[in-house]
């Protein structure tokens, strides 16, 4: 299975923490950086 690498940027926007994958064009946001962070994974 080939696997292929993105970007992940994170940011605090106000109390949560946005996570945005810009090649896929995919964000999530939450009130942590994990929770923002697995959700990203789980949509890409």
């Amino acid at each position: 299975m080939a696997k292929n690498l993105y970007t992940a940027t994170l940011e605090r926007e106000g109390d949560l923490y946005v996570a945005l994958c810009p090649e896929l064009d995919i964000a999530s946001q939450e009130k942590t950086v994990e929770l923002a962070t697995a959700n990203l994974k789980e949509a890409v």
